[in-house]
């Protein structure tokens, strides 16, 4: 989910082209909008750094996990994501 329809164009494509099915992306405002949860898996690159309700779209991101859900916040300078590996 992201706020920028480009962001959820490329995303789409890329994980398309990737073969992976088991995902989905989707135009909201975190700070306002239903996150369409529950769900097993939540990855925000500096996902909170502009918002004018931080703790507030925290908040609306943990309940739109399901019990022992992951959330991966990341907030540093990392060239490629894709080469992250996340065990929950």
């Amino acid at each position: 989910m992201d706020c920028a329809a480009n962001f959820v164009k490329v995303a789409t494509e890329e994980t398309r082209e990737a073969g992976l099915a088991n995902n989905s992306f989707f135009i909201a405002d975190i700070q306002t909008e239903d996150l369409r949860g529950p769900y097993d898996f939540l990855f925000a690159r500096f996902g909170t750094m502009f918002l004018n309700a931080p703790v507030a779209a925290l908040r609306d991101m943990r309940d739109a996990l399901r019990s022992g859900g992951f959330d991966y916040q990341l907030f540093g300078l990392q060239k490629d994501v894709r080469s992250l590996k996340c065990r929950s």
